[in-house]
């Protein structure tokens, strides 16, 4: 038992897996320090973006270009919508409905801009450049690989099904 703890310590220390989920949430948390005087978090301003820039796009598509599960994602249109952020209108559920924001909500996303800048800065502080775009590079790359792992995966699971 002792020797697969010490194992399992030692994968930990340093893995690929752990390391951008605590990075994740404590960029996530620094975040949404600064946006609450706003009444947003880092899940809905992305998400007012999303509906800013692409007005068009279906919850689902925005679900998956924002990678938000379908219950974050819903969760924080009706918080949205009943601050008369955004507006919704089609069919129902993820395939169907339409949201657009609304003057309020682009004035809220306009309040975020400074804060945006703010914690961009203070991230960037004391960082060298270059080391700023190897991390960037770096994610990057991991996140290509992960996906392509996950369609892999995918695709090696509908093979075995269609051979059942």
């Amino acid at each position: 038992m002792q020797d697969f703890v010490s194992e399992f310590e030692a994968l930990h220390g340093d893995s690929l897996l752990l390391a951008p989920r605590r990075l994740a949430r404590a960029l996530t948390n620094y975040a949404n320090a600064l946006l609450k005087p706003l009444d947003l978090n880092i899940s809905q301003v992305s998400l007012l973006v999303a509906v800013a820039i692409r007005p068009e796009k279906t919850l689902a598509a925005m679900s998956e270009a924002l990678s938000l599960d379908s219950s974050t994602l819903t969760r924080n249109l009706v918080i949205l919508e009943g601050r008369g952020l955004i507006s919704s209108e089609g069919g129902r559920g993820r395939g169907g409905k339409q949201v657009a924001i609304t003057e309020e909500g682009m004035a809220a996303l306009q309040k975020t801009i400074d804060v945006w800048r703010g914690v961009e800065a203070a991230l960037r502080a004391d960082i060298d450049p270059d080391l700023v775009a190897k991390g960037q590079a770096f994610i990057e790359a991991l996140t290509a690989r992960a996906e392509a792992l996950n369609g892999a995966d995918a695709a090696c699971e509908h093979e075995t099904e269609a051979a059942e």
